[in-house]
């Protein structure tokens, strides 16, 4: 490891209690940038935020600390958030067992009102069969718009082929139709 990685290895305590016995001091060492990175990575995907090697969560005073440090090599850096796109609005609207799912960009102006732009608008009818699987498919939906999978990360927005498929159709999706979307976004 180079001498100017070596200045940003951060390292924390684990104490092991042993019954009758003197406790022992671990250390485990972490290059500041990695952990950030596994910090990141569990904050994206709504995991916990654990010690690879003993399984323990980090403590808020812990991750304040890996922020510091982090700080010094990325000056602008701040603690992660699993926000995905903020110029992107999902609305699901439920009407008489349909479900109006609705994606508007947000065209963001200085000194103005903003623009919204509806991109998509899809009818997913609601049938008592498919009740669980609706519930998951939502999940899903959810989770691509928060990993910036469902419109990428650029501009111009790029739509998944499934969604493109299926905008603006005036019908409600059949159970072919149905069962097709839920796999291709599992």
């Amino acid at each position: 490891m180079s001498l100017y990685k070596l200045k940003h290895v951060i390292s924390f305590p684990y104490v092991i209690n042993r019954e009758g016995k003197t406790s022992k001091v671990l250390y485990f060492a972490f290059y500041a940038r990695t952990l950030y990175q596994v910090w990141r990575y569990a904050v994206k995907n709504k995991l916990e935020f654990t010690n690879p090697y003993n399984r323990k969560a980090f403590t808020e005073e812990d991750k304040q600390f890996i922020l510091h440090s982090i700080v010094k090599l990325f000056p602008n850096i701040k603690a992660p958030v699993n926000s995905g796109r903020n110029d992107i609005r999902f609305t699901n609207i439920y009407v008489d067992n349909i479900n109006n799912l609705y994606f508007d960009y947000i065209l963001k102006r200085p000194n103005r009102e903003d623009i919204n732009i509806r991109i998509l608008h899809l009818h997913i009818s609601i049938q008592e069969r498919y009740a669980v699987s609706q519930m998951l498919m939502m999940d899903n939906i959810e989770k691509l718009l928060q990993m910036n999978k469902l419109f990428g990360r650029n501009i111009p927005l790029k739509i998944i082929e499934i969604f493109e498929y299926y905008n603006y159709s005036n019908s409600p999706m059949n159970s072919y139709d149905y069962a097709r979307f839920y796999n291709e976004i599992s």
